[in-house]
């Protein structure tokens, strides 16, 4: 599925995992109608770069020097709840995944995705979804199972 637009989604990733940037980008550069504006290698400077470089998208890494993936998205979330932000990381505990969505993540993937799926995941979250890989989705759907619906009290007339 090819995005329907005249300009390319603008998209900057955060990770300290130099061969990780390299290789999206060079993904990037062979897909019609993305761009990596820019890769950086943590979020010391976050809110002047979103701002410089104003990404249509956000790819975030957890596990950063200075400031985590995790505290990078709830001071990007303080000013700006609009920007999709979508976790690339290689995290898959609970805690992480958990504190990440509740930060305002929009889509969390693991970076042991098949790489050519990141595109469609970008498309994803552009448009609107919540991305997950498969097994970021069963400990969403296993953490919803565990929440007991409210016992209502039944009122007398």
């Amino acid at each position: 599925m090819k995005l329907k637009t005249t300009n390319p989604l603008r998209i900057i990733i955060f990770d300290d995992n130099y061969n990780m940037r390299e290789s999206i980008e060079l993904l990037l550069s062979t897909t019609e109608n993305m761009l990596l504006v820019a890769g950086f290698e943590s979020c010391k400077n976050l809110l002047s770069d979103i701002e410089q470089t104003k990404p249509d998208v956000i790819i975030m890494d957890i596990d950063m020097p200075q400031m985590t993936g995790i505290e990078a998205v709830k001071k990007i979330r303080s000013i700006n709840t609009e920007i999709p932000i979508l976790m690339l990381t290689g995290f898959e505990d609970d805690d992480k995944v958990f504190n990440s969505l509740c930060a305002g993540a929009n889509g969390y993937i693991l970076k042991n995705a098949k790489m050519e799926s990141l595109i469609h995941y970008i498309e994803d979250v552009h448009g609107g979804g919540a991305p997950m890989t498969p097994i970021i989705a069963r400990k969403v759907l296993n953490q919803f199972a565990k929440i007991q619906p409210e016992q209502h009290v039944k009122e007398e007339y």
